[in-house]
C-alpha cells in the first residue's frame, strides 16, 4: 500500500520578507512528519490567524516557521517592451527648393516624352518649322508649362502622401489605447459570444491597463420565469464589465457597463436550471456551466428586435451525469472550470454529498470531468487529489472544504483553488452559509506538492470564492469572484491581488446584487 508524508518547508518572501505562503510535500508514506522550527517572532498563533496572516498547516504541532526559501510564486520579468513609432515630416519649403526626382509611380509619359525628344533630337527644330498647324505652334508653349508644373506638382505629391502615411502610422499606434472597448456588435446570423471579450486588440501583453470581462448569474430558484403569455422559462444574466489597472500604483478598479443581459433556457431538472456557476473560454469558444442539469452551455450572441440589443443564447453541447458517469442520472454540480493539456476540466464542489447534517451519501462530486476538443467526455476520480488539499491545511476527518474557483496556470504548471467554504468542523448547513474562506492553496500537477495562504480579511463570513482567473499577461495576479448569500442581500464582489507577496490590488469591490458564480476575462 502506498502511503504519503506530509513535510513542511519554509519559503521566503521577495527581499527578504515574511513569505506569506506555506508549502507542502507529499510522498508515498502514509505519516505526518514536521520540521519543528522555531516559532516566529511575530507570535502569532496559527490557529486564530484570519486576516493578512500567514500561518502553516493547522494541526502540525501548532508551530509557525520562519521561511527560509524562495516563494512559490516567482515574477517573471517581461520582455516585452514599448515601441513608439515615429514618421517625421520635412517642411514644406524644404520640399519645393530640394530637387526632387519623378515618384517611380509616376513616369512621364506621351506629352512630357516630347520634351525630351525636342531637346535632344536633329531634325526637331526643322520639323516645327515645317508644320504650320495651330497646334504645334501652342506645343512649345505646352511643353515650357508642363515641366513647371512637373517641378511643383511631384513634391507637393510627395508632400501630400508623406503626410497621408503619417496619419496612416499616428491612427495606428493610437487606436490600441482601448484595446480593450467593444466594438460595436453588428450581427446578422448567430455567433459565439466570445465576441463579447474581443477589442481592436487581443494580447497578453504585460503592458495592456485595460481588461474586459464578463461575468454569469447562478440564480437558483429564482432562475424560474412564469409569464401568462410566453408560459415558463428559466433564465440567467450576464454582465459585461471592465477592469483597469493603474500603471503607476499597480492597482485596480471596476466599471460594469449597461444592464445585464438575460439568458434563456428551456432545459431543466425538477424543475430547476439555467443555474449558470462558471464561464470558460475553450476552442475560441464561451462555455457555460449549469450547475442543476450538468448541461454545459455554448453561448451564442445575435441582434434581434427594433432596437437592436445583443440577445445572448445558451446552446446545450454536453450533458454531464454525476460520479462516474455509470450509476447515476443525476445532473453533475458544475462548479468549476479550466483549460489544461488541450482539454475543458469541469469540476464540482470537491467534498462528499451529505446530508444536512453531515451524513455522508456518496462521492460523487469529488469526480472531475474532461471534455477534448472532439467532444469527447472522460470521468475521472478526483477523491485523492481534493483529500490532499485537505491535509495541507491540516483538516482532520470532520472538517471540508467547498470548491468553486480553481484554475490550471500553465506557467506556473500548478492548480490554483480558491475554496468557497473552509470548515474544521462536521458539516451542517446553517452553519456553512457563514464559514467563507479566504485560503488560496496551490499544488503541482500531480498533487504532491501543495502550498497554501491566506489573502486579505474575512469582510464578511458569508463571502466565499466562486469564480477564479488570472489577470492576461501577469501571471502572479489573480482576479477573483467573491458571492454572498443570505436572509438579507444576495450580492458580488470582485478582488484582485499578487500571488507572491499577498498584497491586494483591488479589495472586494461590489460587482452587482447578483449570485454571480461565473466570470472570463480577456
Amino acid at each position: 500500500m502506498h502511503k504519503r508524508t506530509f513535510s513542511q518547508t519554509n519559503l521566503l518572501f521577495n527581499e527578504g520578507d515574511s513569505s506569506p505562503f506555506n508549502h507542502h510535500h507529499l510522498n508515498n508514506n502514509n505519516t505526518i512528519n514536521n520540521n519543528n522550527n522555531t516559532t516566529s517572532d511575530t507570535g502569532i498563533n496559527n490557529s486564530s490567524t484570519t486576516s493578512n496572516q500567514y500561518s502553516s498547516a493547522s494541526g502540525i504541532n501548532g508551530h509557525i516557521n520562519r521561511p527560509t526559501s524562495p516563494p512559490f510564486f516567482v515574477a517573471s520579468s517581461d520582455s516585452n517592451h514599448h515601441h513608439t513609432i515615429i514618421q517625421q515630416f520635412s517642411s514644406a519649403s524644404s520640399l519645393f527648393n530640394t530637387p526632387l526626382s519623378p515618384s517611380p509611380f509616376f513616369q512621364p509619359k506621351n506629352m512630357l516624352d516630347i520634351e525630351s525628344q525636342g531637346n535632344n533630337s536633329p531634325n526637331s527644330s526643322a520639323n516645327s518649322r515645317g508644320n504650320n498647324s495651330p497646334y504645334m505652334t501652342l506645343l512649345p508653349l505646352l511643353q515650357t508649362q508642363l515641366v513647371k508644373n512637373k517641378r511643383i506638382l511631384y513634391p507637393l505629391f510627395i508632400g501630400i502622401a508623406l503626410i497621408a502615411i503619417g496619419l496612416s502610422v499616428f491612427m495606428l499606434v493610437t487606436s490600441g489605447k482601448n484595446s480593450s472597448e467593444v466594438l460595436p456588435i453588428h450581427i446578422n446570423t448567430h455567433m459565439d459570444a466570445s465576441l463579447l471579450l474581443k477589442g481592436k486588440t487581443f494580447s497578453q501583453q504585460s503592458s495592456r491597463t485595460e481588461f474586459p470581462i464578463l461575468l454569469v448569474a447562478d440564480r437558483d430558484k429564482a432562475s424560474k420565469v412564469n409569464d401568462e403569455k410566453k408560459g415558463t422559462w428559466w433564465k440567467s444574466v450576464l454582465v459585461k464589465g471592465l477592469l483597469k489597472r493603474n500603471e503607476q500604483t499597480g492597482e485596480y478598479s471596476l466599471s460594469v457597463n449597461g444592464k445585464p443581459m438575460e439568458i434563456v433556457g428551456q432545459l431543466v431538472e425538477g424543475s430547476r436550471g439555467m443555474e449558470l456557476s462558471e464561464l470558460k473560454m475553450f476552442n475560441g469558444k464561451l462555455y457555460s456551466a449549469d450547475d442543476r442539469t450538468g448541461i454545459v452551455y455554448q453561448l451564442m450572441i445575435t441582434n434581434s428586435g427594433n432596437n437592436g440589443d445583443v440577445q445572448v443564447k445558451a446552446i446545450p453541447r454536453h450533458i454531464l451525469p454525476d460520479g462516474n458517469g455509470e450509476t447515476t442520472s443525476k445532473g453533475f454540480k458544475c462548479e468549476w472550470a479550466t483549460v489544461k493539456d488541450s482539454k475543458l476540466y469541469i469540476g464540482s464542489i470537491g467534498k462528499e454529498w451529505t446530508t444536512g447534517d453531515g451524513v455522508i451519501l456518496n462521492h460523487d462530486p469529488m469526480y472531475v470531468k474532461t471534455i477534448d476538443a472532439n467532444g469527447k467526455v472522460e470521468h475521472v476520480d478526483w477523491i485523492k487529489n481534493y483529500k490532499a488539499l485537505l491535509k495541507a491545511v491540516g483538516i482532520k476527518d470532520k472538517g471540508y472544504m467547498v470548491h468553486e474557483a480553481a484554475e490550471w496556470s500553465d506557467f506556473h504548471k500548478r492548480w490554483f483553488f480558491l475554496p468557497r467554504r473552509v470548515s474544521f468542523e462536521t458539516y451542517d448547513e446553517k452553519k456553512d452559509e457563514q464559514r467563507g474562506s479566504n485560503y488560496v492553496i496551490s499544488a503541482s500537477e500531480d498533487f504532491s506538492h501543495i502550498e497554501f495562504a491566506r489573502i486579505g480579511e474575512i469582510i464578511s463570513p458569508a463571502r466565499g470564492f466562486s469564480s477564479v482567473k488570472f489577470v492576461p499577461g501577469r501571471p502572479t495576479e489573480i482576479v477573483a469572484v467573491k458571492s454572498e448569500e443570505t436572509d438579507e442581500a444576495i450580492r458580488s464582489y470582485l478582488m484582485v491581488f499578487d500571488i507572491t507577496t499577498g498584497k491586494v490590488l483591488m479589495p472586494e469591490t461590489l460587482i452587482i446584487d447578483e449570485k454571480i458564480e461565473g466570470m472570463e476575462i480577456a
